[in-house]
């Protein structure tokens, strides 16, 4: 059941521009990387990354290939 909300004034969502472009989209920009796995095919490894993105919480973390990530964000992976 649903109850009636009462305003307090510590109630302050916190949250950050974005820049959205003349079609009402934005591009998501890469946090940081925080795992990393191998998947293997039959004659092939696929080497995946666990990507937190900026304006999304951890929990909305995704998994995408390596080879893509490097390409779009080379500088990332200098320490790895």
């Amino acid at each position: 059941m649903l109850r009636a909300y009462r305003s307090n004034p510590e109630h302050v969502i916190k949250h950050e521009e974005i820049q959205l472009e003349d079609h009402l989209t934005y591009e998501e920009v890469l946090a940081q990387i925080v795992d990393k796995q191998e998947k293997e095919l039959r004659r092939k490894k696929i080497v995946m990354v666990k990507v937190v993105w900026r304006n999304q919480g951890s929990e909305a973390a995704t998994w995408e290939t390596e080879s893509c990530m490097r390409e779009k964000n080379p500088e990332l992976f200098n320490g790895i």
